[in-house]
């Protein structure tokens, strides 16, 4: 299975461009990918990678309505605008990584 059948697109060019192309890549670089992503992504990729989906649905429409197809929530980080906010940031997601490596 591909990643890009598991996330949105943006996380899915994410994790293409640090090499995770396929599940068991999630599982390999479960580090770099809770220093990266939100615990709650971190949790669904680390879910998808053990093959742990979702399986369970809303319900569906019954005749003649017409059933919600989604709700998405976009986020981005925050504007870094010095170089030592940078720099603190980038050291941040190292020491975690670290951390979490060892």
């Amino acid at each position: 299975m591909q990643i890009s059948e598991l996330a949105a697109q943006v996380c899915a060019q994410t994790l293409k461009a640090l090499g995770m192309e396929v599940c068991g890549d999630l599982i390999a670089n479960r580090g770099l990918i809770a220093a990266l992503f939100s615990p709650i992504a971190t949790d669904s990729f680390l879910s998808a990678g053990l093959g742990l989906g979702r399986t369970v649905h809303g319900e569906a429409a019954k005749e003649g309505e017409v059933s919600r197809k989604g709700i998405s929530c976009e986020r981005t980080f925050a504007a870094i605008s010095s170089t030592a906010d940078l720099e603190a940031k980038v050291n941040a997601s190292i020491a975690c990584m670290h951390l979490q490596t060892s």
